[in-house]
């Protein structure tokens, strides 16, 4: 996969995660298999395009190699956003950062969780941020400043 001016990025949302997803709401508990899914695909919906705006602003960077963003939720685990990037003789850390505060400030909701790995194809490093609102909301909110959406942690 090439493009253009030695910048490769790609952003996939997470349909597919979405969709299995939505796939598990029916049959749960004598649920029909239409209960809670036309809701369920609005706010899929909507999460998918706040992330893809996000994923236009960080391919924006020159150094930036490889960009999959998805949003999803499954049982048993907590609603969020996933960031996985590469670059190439970047600051791994500092776009690890820009990455999540970039998320954590979208209207992205609901967002129970937020993880981000950045890794440097130049050199091998990587870097992680993010973390649980419930475990992690405070230092979250200490690193990005307030979510412009309520959180439940």
């Amino acid at each position: 996969m090439t493009a253009g001016p030695g910048v490769l990025a790609r952003v996939v949302l997470a349909a597919g995660l979405a969709a299995a997803a939505a796939g598990c709401t029916g049959g749960t508990g004598g649920s029909g298999p239409g209960d809670g899914a036309t809701a369920d695909e609005a706010v899929d919906a909507r999460n998918e395009a706040v992330l893809d705006a996000v994923g236009r602003r960080l391919e924006q960077r020159r150094d930036l190699t490889s960009l999959d963003l998805s949003w999803g939720r499954s049982l048993g685990v907590a609603p969020g956003a996933v960031v996985r990037a590469s670059c190439d003789g970047c600051d791994e850390q500092a776009l690890a950062d820009t990455a999540a505060r970039l998320v954590w400030l979208s209207e992205v909701d609901p967002l129970e969780s937020l993880n981000v790995e950045v890794v440097d194809v130049s050199d091998g490093g990587t870097a992680v941020a993010g973390g649980y609102v419930s475990d992690d909301g405070e230092r979250l909110v200490e690193l990005y400043g307030e979510r412009p959406v309520p959180t439940d942690g």
